[in-house]
Parts: structure tokens; sequence; C-alpha cells
């Protein structure tokens, strides 16, 4: 493939977000992704997240997700630091057993 190539059709698929070569890099050296089908990567950080959640518990029950994962996961995407379960707890109306388990399920 010619490097221009490659280069014009990541900056298509990452919108823009330097995080996807992040991603993408690491899949193509672990062969979950070739140089030869660059068409079918994802759209964005968007597709890869929603690929990633799809395959496992976190997306399956679109209602746990909806009660649980997401609150969790849109503090911890805005936190600037790591969080405890304890400290979780404090931002979402979730106890924390049930935050634990969905980090277990999160990892």
């Amino acid at each position: 493939m010619q490097p221009q190539k490659f280069i014009d059709q990541i900056a298509i698929s990452s919108q823009g977000n330097f995080l996807y070569l992040v991603w993408l890099l690491p899949a193509i050296e672990e062969g979950v992704h070739r140089f030869d089908s660059l068409e079918a990567l994802p759209k964005g950080l968007d597709d890869i997240y929603r690929d990633f959640l799809s395959k496992r518990t976190v997306g399956k029950d679109i209602r746990l997700y909806r009660t649980h994962y997401r609150p969790i996961l849109g503090v911890l995407a805005a936190a600037p630091a790591s969080m405890r379960a304890e400290q979780l707890a404090q931002f979402v109306e979730i106890g924390k057993q049930d935050i634990a388990d969905c980090l277990m399920d999160l990892q």
C-alpha cells in the first residue's frame, strides 16, 4: 500500500482523533486489522467503543447498560485520575458492590 493512501484513509477513519492510532497500530500489529482492509475500519472512536462493548457483558443488556455501565463510564471518562468504587459511588446512584462488579466486567 502506498504510504499516502494509508495516511489518507486513516485521517478519514480517525475523524481527526489521534487516539484512533493508539488503537489501530496495535490492532494491525496483532493481526486484528490488515493493511489491505482499511476501508473496513471502524469510523471514529465511537465505532471502536460500540464494537468493544457489544462483544462483552456490558453491551448485552441495554437496561443494565443504561442504569449501571453508562453512568460509571461517564464519570470515568471525565475523571482527571483513576477512581475507587467508593469514590464512584459519590457520583452515581449505584451501590458500591454493583460498582465493583461493573468495574470487573469492564476490565
